[in-house]
């Protein structure tokens, strides 16, 4: 699907495709599209994502590395340092956060390392994707996809672990014949 800048996307997770299918981090500068929101949003997992939300504010052109204290993080994002603390160990088990300490003089500071993960679905763990809705399944391996496990290769989705053609879920598909408007047509089957 393209959508009004004639990019192409993914409808289920929001993720944008430039013509080399790639965008890399630094590339937009909107955080709605990010997968990583759409899955701790799923998991519930509200304060993990402010505090996401909050280290990609930080970010500069370019780089992945951010050190915000504790408690300009919790400043920002509103919650108490012990929810940041649980918060920032969901984003680490997610995979969208590595947490270094670097030692400045005497004092030891946290550095946040933005993965890739949080920009490309492809590159989610497996604790992530599976608060993902299944797409579908593959028709040469019959795996269960969710949204990562394949990429929209000429019009048709494929499945990255061997390149099978998808078969949609049904009711994924019945819900996108009822945004446009074909239930009821006679020649569409339950």
């Amino acid at each position: 699907m393209l959508n009004e800048y004639g990019f192409e996307f993914d409808e289920h997770t929001g993720e944008i495709f430039a013509e080399d299918n790639f965008i890399g981090p630094g590339g937009l500068y909107t955080l709605l599209g990010i997968p990583a929101y759409n899955v701790l949003w799923q998991a519930h997992q509200h304060a993990a994502n402010n505090v996401l939300a909050c280290l990609l504010s930080h970010r500069h052109k370019g780089s992945n590395e951010v050190w915000p204290s504790l408690e300009v993080i919790a400043k920002k994002t509103g919650h108490s340092k012990n929810t940041v603390i649980k918060a920032k160990e969901v984003l680490v088990e997610f995979g969208f956060v590595k947490i270094r300490k670097r030692q400045n003089g005497s004092i030891w500071n946290n550095h946040y390392y933005i993965q890739d993960s949080c920009f490309h679905t492809e590159k989610l763990n497996e604790k992530a994707k599976s608060f993902l809705a299944p797409v579908g399944s593959c028709l040469v391996c019959a795996k269960t996809l969710r949204p990562g496990d394949y990429k929209v290769v000429k019009g048709r989705m494929a499945h990255w672990g061997c390149s099978g053609n998808i078969q949609k879920s049904r009711a994924k598909y019945k819900s996108q014949l009822a945004r446009k408007g074909a239930i009821g047509n006679k020649s569409v089957v339950d």
